[in-house]
């Protein structure tokens, strides 16, 4: 079964704004910081059809007290999907009293920790639906990453593909100074951003020239 803690959804579901106008800063852009109860937050909804498999609390989302970014809890998300099931959490905003809650901001952002590797493919799909029940396409909440190196100053235009251990040593060397106090996490994230190796570009001094090789990144990108 995998499992997945949503760590943060606190200060978490945030939106972030291009510019904050109004007086209330937090509720127009914080969705989830924390939940009142410690073992089902209020404010969702799950459901499952079998096969699959879900853990909910009263079909509520369960709370994690263990790991956090906003104390003293989050979100758990665990689940098995299987042929021939379905299942679905949904994540509201808090009711209240009064005019209708706007939000601010144009990025959604969400932090997450997963008890062993997830990839794309085993990553359930998020989606956000406004008040008008119109909804945005679903995406993985684990993508695959794409990591490309500029190496400026060379005959460019190049691009060439970097195997998983040289591209951490390179990303490595290129955040050392100054993250001496970060280094456990700055680690950690380098070793999963090359985990699938990555790109080194060139650019040359033309930079249009560079376009058609970026596309072509992509284009591997999505092969993959």
């Amino acid at each position: 079964m995998k499992a997945l803690s949503i760590l943060t959804l606190p200060s978490v579901l945030l939106l972030v704004p291009t510019a904050f106008a109004q007086s209330n800063v937090h509720d127009r852009h914080v969705v989830f910081e924390t939940s009142a109860t410690g073992d089902s937050y209020f404010h969702s909804q799950g459901w499952v059809i079998a096969p699959s498999e879900l853990e909910f609390v009263r079909d509520k989302f369960p709370v994690e007290n263990s790991r956090f970014v906003s104390p003293p809890n989050c979100l758990r998300l665990k689940w098995k999907s299987a042929p021939g099931g379905d299942w679905r959490m949904e994540l509201h905003l808090p009711l209240r009293i009064g005019p209708e809650r706007e939000l601010d901001g144009d990025t959604l952002c969400l932090w997450c920790y997963a008890d062993e590797e997830l990839t794309e493919n085993d990553s359930p799909n998020v989606t956000v639906q406004d008040s008008r029940g119109k909804t945005l396409p679903e995406l993985p909440l684990a993508p695959s990453a794409g990591v490309c190196v500029l190496t400026p100053g060379g005959a460019g235009p190049t691009l060439e593909v970097v195997p998983g251990e040289a591209l951490e040593v390179e990303l490595s060397r290129a955040v050392a100074n100054g993250a001496d106090a970060l280094e456990p996490t700055v680690a950690e994230a380098v070793r999963a951003l090359s985990r699938c190796g990555g790109w080194r570009l060139d650019p040359g001094e033309d930079p249009h020239a560079v376009l058609p090789l970026i596309e072509t990144m992509f284009e591997a990108m999505d092969a993959d």
